[in-house]
């Protein structure tokens, strides 16, 4: 099932995205992903004291700038930063309680994406109720292009 904060957007038909919408948003996300992290913990646990989580892209390079206190979003500061958990939640809780307008007037968010920020929120969260951890490190460049790095090294 589709995860992504556009679809989610796109799809919610539960009423408006305030602080209560968000968190039943979260649950229904939630309720996709725990069938995986079923899966996942049959090879091995998520063991928190040795793993991080590995944000890449949209929502999570967007709550990484807004964490960092950026005015405008400045690639070179969020690609490869480390955050702690704790400081992007407090930056989405943040989030939820305004208003479509007031996310707009945030300069790392923008009228672009003040509408999907919050259901891409919703996904963070999830994924950090299921995978409870300390810290976050923030790719912008996206996972795809690493690994096309590393293997052209290899080769």
């Amino acid at each position: 099932e589709p995860l992504g904060a556009v679809t989610r957007a796109e799809s919610w038909r539960h009423g408006p995205l305030d602080r209560a919408g968000f968190a039943r948003m979260r649950d229904e996300i939630g309720a996709v992903l725990t069938p995986v992290k079923a899966r996942m913990e049959t090879v091995g646990a998520f063991d928190p004291s040795t793993h991080h989580l590995l944000g890449t892209s949209g929502t999570v390079t967007t709550l990484a700038a807004i964490a960092l206190g950026l005015v405008r979003y400045e690639r070179q500061r969020v690609d490869a930063s480390w955050h702690r958990c704790a400081d992007i939640e407090a930056v989405i809780d943040r989030l939820v309680t305004l208003d479509l307008k007031e996310r707009a007037a945030i300069g790392c968010v923008g009228a672009d994406r003040a509408d999907l920020i919050v259901p891409g929120c919703a996904v963070f969260a999830a994924i950090a109720m299921l995978w409870p951890c300390g810290r976050l490190r923030v790719a912008d460049r996206g996972l795809r292009e690493g690994m096309l790095r590393e293997l052209a090294r290899l080769s």
